[in-house]
C-alpha cells in the first residue's frame, strides 16, 4: 500500500506541474499583441489617418498612448490615429492595447512629419560678423522630409566659421575682415535638395561692427540731435552709410537706434576717460529713464545737446538746470541725443 500511495502522489505532482504550465502558457497566449510595428510618414497640412491593429486576448481592445506624444495635430481615437499634422518633425511614442479581461500589450512607434510642399532654403540673408568676435547664425529650411543635411557646395565660409551639417548652424569666430560668398545646400531624407546663395560680410575697422562704429554712429546721431542736416559730418555720414549698406541694414538699424518710448537707453555703453567724462548717445524713453540710465552708468549728471546744438546740464536727482530736455528736441525723448556723462 505504501508503494501504491507514493506512486499515486508522484503522478499527482506531475499532473499539477503540467496543469500549472498549461495555465501560464494559456494566460501568456491570451495577452493582446499589438500588430502595428511601424507607421507611414505624414506631411504638414495634409490629412493623416492610420488604424492600429492587435491580436490575441479578448476583444474588444481599448487603445491609449502611454509614453511620448503624437505629432501636433494628430490624436488617437479608438484604434485610429488621425488629424492634420501641424508641424514637421519626428514624434516617438508607445501605444497600449487593453482587452476586455484587462490584459495588455504595448508597442513603441514613431511618425515622421515632413514640411509642407517643396524643399526650400528660407534663409535669405545672414548677419555680418566681426573679426575676433564669436558668430552664430542658423540656416532654416522648409518642406521636404526631415531630417535635413546641410553643406557648402560652392565658395567658402569666412575663415574661422564652420557649418554644422546636422543643425544648419554657422558658427565660430571670424579670423580676418573680408566678405565671403558661398552656396549652401540642404538635402532631406528623401534625397531632395535645395540651394541658396548667401554672403557673410566681416567688415574692416570703421565698418559694421568695427572699433570705429561708436564714433561713426555718435557723429551721425549728434548731427541728428542738433536738427541740422546740413551740419552733419559729411565724411562720417558717408562712411556710416557705406558700412550700413555692406551689412544690408538701414542706418538706424545698423546703429541699433530703437526709438521706443518707455525703453530709453544708451546706444553704446559709455566708456569714461581719465578725467571721468564719457560720450554716448541716448535714444527713446523718458526723463526718468534718462536719469536711471545715468545712475546705472555711475554718472552724477550729464550735458545733453539741445536742438540748437547747445548743451543743457542735467543733474541726477536734480533735473535739467538750464532748460527742459523734453522740449529741447523736436521729438522729445522719442529722438536721439548726444550726451557727455560726468562720472562720480
Amino acid at each position: 500500500m505504501r508503494h501504491s500511495f507514493a506512486h499515486t502522489s508522484g503522478i499527482s505532482a506531475i499532473i499539477a506541474a503540467m496543469l500549472f504550465a498549461f495555465l501560464v502558457a494559456t494566460a501568456a497566449a491570451a495577452a493582446p499583441v499589438v500588430g502595428t510595428t511601424s507607421l507611414p510618414q505624414g506631411q504638414v497640412g495634409v490629412g493623416y489617418s492610420q488604424t492600429l491593429v492587435a491580436s490575441g486576448g479578448t476583444a474588444p481592445y481599448t487603445w491609449s498612448v502611454i509614453a511620448g506624444t503624437l505629432p501636433a495635430g494628430l490624436a488617437l481615437s479608438g484604434a485610429t490615429i488621425a488629424g492634420t499634422p501641424a508641424t514637421a518633425g519626428t514624434s516617438m511614442f508607445t501605444v497600449r492595447a487593453t482587452d476586455s479581461a484587462s490584459a495588455t500589450g504595448s508597442q513603441a512607434l514613431s511618425i515622421t512629419i515632413s514640411g509642407s510642399g517643396t524643399l526650400t532654403v528660407t534663409t535669405a540673408s545672414l548677419a555680418s560678423g566681426q573679426a575676433g568676435v564669436a558668430y552664430a547664425q542658423p540656416l532654416i529650411a522648409d518642406g521636404g522630409t526631415v531630417p535635413y543635411t546641410w553643406s557648402v557646395i560652392a565658395g567658402g565660409l569666412p575663415g574661422g566659421l564652420t557649418l554644422n551639417a546636422l543643425t544648419g548652424q554657422i558658427s565660430g569666430t571670424p579670423a580676418t575682415a573680408g566678405g565671403s560668398s558661398f552656396t549652401v545646400q540642404v538635402a532631406d531624407s528623401a534625397s531632395h535638395i535645395a540651394t541658396r546663395a548667401l554672403t557673410i560680410a566681416v567688415p574692416a575697422s570703421g565698418a559694421a561692427g568695427g572699433p570705429d562704429r561708436n564714433g561713426l554712429c555718435n557723429a551721425y546721431f549728434r548731427g541728428s540731435a542738433q536738427g541740422m542736416e546740413q551740419r552733419r559730418d559729411a565724411t562720417a555720414f558717408q562712411r556710416l552709410a557705406e558700412a550700413a549698406a555692406l551689412a544690408g541694414m538701414s542706418l538706424d538699424v545698423f546703429c541699433d537706434q530703437a526709438i521706443m518710448p518707455g525703453h530709453g537707453r544708451f546706444h553704446e555703453k559709455p566708456v569714461y576717460s581719465a578725467s571721468r567724462l564719457a560720450q554716448a548717445v541716448f535714444t527713446g524713453g523718458s526723463e526718468s529713464e534718462f536719469e536711471g540710465a545715468l545712475a546705472a552708468e555711475g554718472a552724477m549728471g550729464a550735458w545733453a545737446q539741445d536742438a540748437r546744438g547747445v548743451f543743457v546740464v542735467y543733474i541726477v536727482n536734480g533735473g535739467f538746470v538750464n532748460g527742459p530736455f523734453k522740449t529741447a528736441l523736436p521729438g522729445g525723448f522719442g529722438g536721439a541725443a548726444a550726451v557727455i556723462l560726468v562720472g562720480k
